[in-house]
Order: structure tokens, then C-alpha cells, then sequence
């Protein structure tokens, strides 16, 4: 998915709306992916997940209420089958299948996933969306008058 560019800088928002915030917090945690400083934990580490997700015990089926991504539309939406963050996982889920024969510790296949380029990549991708929903938001927020 190829995202426009850029047209604020988020670091000059000083007036965050709770969404705005919990995205910021989620690009905080994707550029760690990025730049191989950590691992994606998935709904464990994700500040969108922690407040808006609701998992129905019992089944396959995720909620996610009024959680950003879900609200803005199915490009943006995790669970999405082509979107963003299934390219990371599925990415994710190859890599560890595929190209860490060397070694069956958890630990070390998650430390040479973290200096994959691709990796980094899928997850600077994550970046680019959540960057651009953050936008989307503060747009919002200067045109409802917040």
C-alpha cells in the first residue's frame, strides 16, 4: 500500500486527542521494530490493542471496537488480508519458518530477525501507515474544532 507524503509534522501537535496519542505511542514502538531494537509482541505491546481490543474467548474472531484502524476502513484494519500489518507477519512467519535453521532457541531466531532488512522494512511500513492515520487525526482535530 503506498501511503502520500508527509504533510505535518507530528512533532508539532501539542494538543493530542486519546487516539492521536495511543497512535503515537504505536509509532513509538514500530520504529523500535524498525531500526532491530525489538520484536513485535503483537496485541501483548500494542498501546492501540491494550485499549480498544476485545477478543471473543472461545473463537477466532477479533474485536476491535473503535480502535483507529479499525474505524478508518479495512486498508488500514491489522486484521485486513492484504494490509500492512499481515505483510509483517506473514513476512515475520516465513523468516523464522525458512531462514533460521541454525538454531531452535526462541530467543536467538528473535535477535536474527531483528537484523533482517525486510523485517525492517514490513515494519518501517507500519510506521508509514500509522504516521499517516496519526495525520488523519490531527486533521480531524482542527477541523472539528478540538
Amino acid at each position: 500500500m503506498s501511503l502520500p507524503k508527509k504533510p505535518i509534522d507530528i512533532t508539532d501537535i501539542t494538543n493530542e486527542t486519546m487516539e492521536m496519542t495511543l497512535i503515537r505511542e504505536s509509532i513509538d514502538k514500530w520504529e523500535n521494530i524498525a531500526a532491530g531494537l525489538a520484536n513485535d509482541q503483537g496485541m501483548q505491546d500494542c498501546p492501540l490493542c491494550q485499549e480498544y481490543h476485545q477478543h471473543s474467548y472461545g473463537s477466532d474472531r477479533h474485536e476491535c471496537g473503535n480502535c483507529p484502524l479499525h474505524v478508518q476502513g479495512e486498508e488500514f484494519y491489522c486484521f485486513t488480508e492484504n494490509g500492512v500489518y499481515q505483510e509483517f507477519t506473514n513476512y515475520y512467519k516465513h523468516y523464522l519458518l525458512f531462514h533460521t535453521f541454525n538454531t531452535n532457541d526462541y530467543e536467538t531466531k528473535q535477535h536474527e530477525i531483528r537484523k533482517d532488512t525486510g523485517y525492517q522494512e514490513k515494519a518501517q511500513s507500519m510506521v508509514d501507515m500509522l504516521e499517516y492515520m496519526y495525520q488523519l487525526y490531527s486533521i480531524k482535530q482542527v477541523h472539528d474544532g478540538t
